[in-house]
């Protein structure tokens, strides 16, 4: 799955980073100038105003705290909604407009872990800014600044000596946090306990995170527009550049203007500023088309703002609030109301409003504008969150939402 950076909070409307606005890019949705905000507006992200015209109309108390997806256009009664989530292994979460966390699926969280159909609370997190979700369980960013992740226990454990994160991205066993000042640390994790961060060499300026646990390999987009990446398979995966269990990030090679990035299971995937999509493997990737180390692009889009890369599937969501995936169908995980592979995109049925995007194993989930949910797929563990067992080749509504 991929992160992208935003401010961690909003004050007074004054911001002096670089914003990243919009899976859809609806500035002027929001009312917001670059000029208000005293940073650069770039696409890329999600911002949400609670509702329609100025910032002020975010009904949030003047501050504006996220990490994920935030949107524009959402409610403003008092129904929560949500505003980013994760899709895994089985397991997906979302993060609600009032800090708190649902999840359903395969769960692998609390002292009695089971199996949901329908999204329960996650009573033991309050205040999250940010979610990401490895393989099983979550990651969560606190308004503090500080990582804490929860897997077989009751209470969430804390990722030491970070405490100001903006975004993380969580993997099999090792997972990553970008820093408010453009830095990135990562840990091992695993059986509830996770190693002290060490922090990534050689990468100062990142923009954009993403680690996968498939293959052990994370990547970060930089603020110039290049992705540099690490793995493990040979050497490490912590990209310190050291010579226990770590290895420097390399530059992939032909991307100089990525906006976002999303690694599967040996292969990964750019958007990038144009709105195409380049994809590049190492190694057997099970995604079709995708046989070069040197990326390259995918046919039929030109207007992404996002990707989210499963391993066997992938999804883009475009400009226009549309969603596009291709690769393995065997569980309808495309969304076209067909079980067919299919080496080129293929339109996911009757989403036109969404704002965010999330692919796991064999199933995909959306936010919508109005901040619902809604999922596809594999339905085996309660992926889909509609109540039922049932796979689905067209999206359901997650109940709750």
């Amino acid at each position: 799955m991929t992160i992208r950076i935003l401010c961690l909070a909003l004050l007074a409307c004054a911001c002096t980073g670089n914003i990243s606005l919009g899976e859809k890019g609806l500035l002027s949705q929001a009312g917001i100038s670059g000029s208000e905000l005293g940073g650069t507006l770039a696409t890329g992200g999600v911002l949400l105003t609670g509702g329609v015209g100025s910032i002020s109309d975010m009904g949030m108390g003047g501050t504006l705290a996220t990490g994920g997806a935030i949107e524009t256009g959402v409610p403003t009664s008092g129904k929560p909604f949500a505003a980013s989530i994760a899709a895994a292994q089985g397991q997906t979460c979302a993060l609600l407009n009032d800090g708190s966390l649902r999840c359903w699926g395969k769960a692998a969280w609390g002292a009695n872990a089971v199996k949901n159909t329908v999204p329960v609370l996650v009573s033991s997190v309050t205040g999250a800014v940010s979610l990401s979700s490895p393989s099983y369980g979550f990651y969560a960013i606190l308004q503090a600044g500080t990582v804490q992740g929860l897997w077989n226990a009751v209470a969430p454990a804390q990722v030491p000596n970070i405490t100001n994160a903006l975004t993380v991205a969580a993997g099999e066993s090792f997972s990553c946090a970008l820093l408010d000042n453009g830095l990135v640390q990562c840990w091992k994790d695993g059986s509830g306990s996770v190693t002290t961060p060490v922090t990534v060499r050689n990468i100062s300026n990142a923009t954009a995170i993403s680690v996968e646990g498939c293959t052990w390999q994370a990547c970060a987009v930089l603020s110039s527009g290049v992705v540099q990446c690490w793995d493990s398979r040979n050497s490490g995966q912590l990209g310190n550049g050291t010579t226990t269990d770590s290895s420097t990030p390399v530059t992939v090679a032909g991307v100089t203007n990525a906006t976002a990035v999303s690694v599967g299971c040996n292969n990964r995937c750019v958007v990038l500023d144009t709105g195409q999509v380049q994809c590049g493997a190492d190694g057997t990737t099970q995604i079709p088309n995708i046989t070069n180390a040197v990326a390259v692009s995918v046919d039929g889009i030109t207007n992404a703002d996002d990707i989210s890369d499963g391993g066997k599937h992938a999804c883009a969501l475009l400009r226009d609030g549309t969603i596009r995936c291709w690769g393995g169908n065997g569980s309808g995980q495309l969304g076209n109301g067909t079980t067919a592979n299919s080496d080129a995109p293929v339109t996911v049925s009757n989403i036109t409003d969404a704002t965010a995007v999330s692919v796991g194993a064999a199933y995909s989930c959306a936010i919508v504008n109005n901040g619902s949910i809604s999922c596809w797929g594999d339905n085996q563990s309660g992926e889909l969150g509609d109540g039922t067992s049932t796979n689905s080749s067209v999206p359901v509504t997650v109940v709750g939402f």
